[in-house]
Formats: structure tokens, C-alpha cells, sequence
């Protein structure tokens, strides 16, 4: 169901870096994936460490992850663009050994740095630093030569992911107070449940 929006998210991350950054980024340091956003409050990511490994020997990894969030996946074609350069502009920063996002998510000045660089327009928000990007009017133009070229049908960018909301549940401390109807003896439980007074043989009622 999702084999053509892998393969367009592949082929404009393959665009996009050829074209803004010299082809340093390719399938051979990056894979790119559509997973869903779990508990994360974000349309994208690049995973700071090299998670994913190539053949049966898992203690060699070399190779990062730029995830697309499968519940953001119905967004204009326009903003998936936008997070991918986004998530690039991390990618190439990583592999120059530039940290330039705190564990926070706190994006500092050489995120901005590179963000510009590549024509993003990029905003400081509270707690998160130089986080908001959007795209300039040269990479509106550059995202246009893309769908052009091939022949792209953004339309195939309307499903995504149900946001299934993670309720938790808590057990509450707060005891129950219950009376016998009858000769006035209290007691405190966790819930409200049908209780037999020794002394009379009454039932328990709310207090």
C-alpha cells in the first residue's frame, strides 16, 4: 500500500541531495522509512545514532534513519518536503560531526546555519530553538522540478496513520469509605463492593 510513497520519499531525498548537498547523503549512510510517531510530537526525525546494519553482523552499524510520521503522511506534498530537508539538514550535520540539536530537541544556531544554507526559512520557537522551517520560494521552485521532472502524483499522499491516543491507566489511592446500614461500623477498601458486616450481618453501603 505504501510501495509508491517509499519510492517518491526515496527518490526526492536522492534530488534533494544531489542538489543541496553534493550528494553526501545516499542510501549507503541513510534509510529512509515511514514509521509511526509512537509518542513523539513531531512529523519527522533523523536518528542521531547509526541504527540499521548491513548484513547478519549487527555490532556494524553504520547507517542512520530519516523517518517520515505515518499519522503526518496526508500532509501537502509541499510540508513532507519541508521535514525531509529538515531532517536532512540534521543528517548532514551528523555526518560532519556537528551536533547541533540538543537530547531536548533544542535546535541551536548551526541547525539554523544549515537550514539557511540550503534555503529553509527558519524561526526560533520557545524551548525548542531554531525548530520551525519552512520552505523558501527557491525550494518551492526546486520541489516543483521535482514532481515535474517525474511526473509525480502528490494526490497518492492522502492516507496516513490513525493518531491512536495511548490512554494510561492509573490506579487511584484514594480509599473508599463504607458503613454498615445497621450498627454504624466503618471501614475503608479500594472499591465499592458488596461487604457483609460480622457483628449484625448487614451489608456495607457507601458513606
Amino acid at each position: 500500500m505504501l510501495k509508491r510513497q517509499m519510492e517518491i520519499l526515496e527518490q526526492s531525498f536522492n534530488f534533494f541531495s544531489k542538489e543541496l548537498f553534493d550528494s553526501r547523503l545516499s542510501d549507503q549512510n541513510t534509510i529512509i522509512t515511514i514509521q509511526t510517531k509512537g509518542k513523539a510530537n513531531a512529523y519527522g526525525w533523523c536518528s542521531v545514532d547509526n541504527i540499521w546494519y548491513n548484513g547478519n553482523d549487527d555490532s556494524i552499524v553504520t547507517i542512520r534513519e530519516i523517518n517520515i510520521c505515518a499519522e503526518y503522511l496526508n500532509r501537502p506534498f509541499y510540508n513532507t518536503c519541508e521535514t525531509l530537508l529538515h531532517e536532512m539538514c540534521h543528517l548532514d550535520n551528523l555526518l560532519s560531526e556537528i551536533n547541533d540539536c540538543s537530547r531536548k530537541q533544542f535546535h541551536n544556531e548551526l541547525f539554523k546555519s544549515k537550514a539557511e544554507s540550503i534555503g529553509l526559512n527558519v524561526n526560533k520557537i520557545k524551548n525548542y530553538g531554531w525548530s520551525e522551517t519552512r520552505l523558501g520560494e527557491l525550494l518551492k521552485c526546486l520541489v516543483d522540478k521535482f514532481i515535474t521532472d517525474n511526473n509525480i502524483d502528490t494526490r497518492i499522499f492522502n492516507i496516513a496513520r490513525k493518531d491512536v491516543k495511548i490512554k494510561r491507566v492509573t490506579k487511584s489511592n484514594k480509599k473508599i469509605k463504607m458503613i454498615c446500614k445497621e450498627c454504624g461500623v466503618t471501614i475503608s477498601c479500594d472499591d465499592e463492593i458488596g461487604v457483609i458486616c460480622k457483628k449484625c450481618g448487614n451489608e456495607f453501603i457507601r458513606k
